[in-house]
């Protein structure tokens, strides 16, 4: 194994190796993308006056079925991908779950070593990882594990770019000669996961799990409309709260039309360079920040199901996602459970209903 930018911690030959007879070519790739903060088109057109629906609509030519009022089951990625994850709400996982005790609850164990991964490694799968700067989501234990390019600044450094100190060292100009390198280490990680995802990634012999967690549409703002390195702020915080409202609402819409432009390039690249035709789920981990407690828990949520007849319904939400694939592909028999949505208020959740489809 290496840390090697980019390069697998088990090299490919041996990845072969371990895949033995058991591993069918029958048992489908999964692809789990989650782009993090990636809110429901009508909240993006009302609150951000971007109209998404070429995007939903290349989806759908696709073969996606796209949940017109999809909503996540947490407001937060530290709740929301664990009960993803394990296709479970938390306080079902967790004995006397709260907000108090979620530092001991260790969710991202929750998210490593999750039900999911857990099932499918039985069924003979690999585990695909990536890099993505947040602990709690990045599967270093995965099988592949992919990491990004470095640019000039070390862990520590960028950790104390993204604190609340840093707002403090900011106004004297401490940080003047990393806020680019920050910024674009960001940009350089998404943009390498997602050619990976084109290329390297269909060629890793089947049947895999692939979990990617890109940090966009969510801050920091890194992205112009067509790509290009683009900061509306010099704010490198991770916190929504740190940009003002014009900020937020500018930068976040340059990086959901970019996403929204580029994921299908790399969607038809995985289908072109895919042996059998693979699972590939897109969902928001959550909504955007800045505006109400029920826009931050619509989402994004669309399924590519190859060869199946599947039930899918308008409000489906995350934690319903894989017992609708593990029932379909697998012959398992799991209830789909009450879609329910909690937002995360100090030390207590609220349920937030779906208002969209009425």
């Amino acid at each position: 194994m290496n840390d090697i930018a980019g390069k697998e911690r088990m090299p490919l030959e041996v990845v072969d190796q371990s895949i033995g007879e058991s591993k069918t070519n029958q048992s489908p790739d999964i692809y789990y993308i989650v782009l993090d903060a990636y809110g429901r088109s009508d909240i993006l057109s009302q609150r951000f006056d971007y109209d998404n629906s070429h995007f939903l609509a290349t989806l759908e030519d696709l073969g996606f079925y796209v949940a017109q009022c999809g909503q996540s089951n947490y407001s937060g990625t530290d709740l929301s991908l664990p009960s993803s994850l394990n296709f479970n709400y938390l306080e079902e996982i967790i004995e006397d779950f709260s907000l108090e005790n979620k530092e001991q609850a260790n969710l991202a164990e929750l998210t490593k070593k999750s039900a999911v991964i857990g099932f499918l490694e039985k069924k003979g799968y690999t585990t695909i990882g990536f890099e993505t700067g947040f602990d709690f989501t990045q599967l270093y234990d995965a099988d592949i594990y992919y990491t990004a390019p470095r640019t000039g600044i070390n862990s520590f450094e960028s950790l104390l770019l993204r604190s609340s100190f840093a707002l403090v060292l900011d106004d004297a100009g401490f940080f003047a000669r990393y806020r680019f390198t920050i910024h674009e280490s960001k940009r350089n990680m998404i943009l390498s996961h997602l050619e990976r995802l084109s290329e390297e990634v269909p060629a890793v012999p089947s049947p895999k799990f692939v979990f990617v967690h890109l940090l966009i549409p969510h801050q920091p703002f890194v992205f112009g409309a067509k790509g290009e390195l683009s900061v509306v702020s010099k704010q490198t915080h991770n916190d929504a709260t740190y940009y003002s409202d014009e900020d937020y609402i500018q930068g976040y819409r340059n990086q959901a039309m970019y996403i929204s432009n580029k994921l299908p390039e790399v969607i038809q690249q995985i289908f072109k360079n895919s042996s059998n035709p693979p699972i590939i789920i897109i969902q928001g981990d959550h909504g955007p920040s800045h505006f109400s407690e029920a826009d931050r828990m619509g989402i994004l949520s669309a399924y590519y199901f190859p060869d199946a007849n599947v039930e899918f319904y308008p409000t489906i939400t995350p934690v319903n996602t894989f017992r609708l694939l593990f029932n379909t592909y697998f012959d398992e028999e799991y209830s789909l459970l009450e879609d329910r949505s909690y937002y995360s208020n100090l030390d207590q959740l609220e349920e937030i209903p779906n208002n969209c489809a009425k």
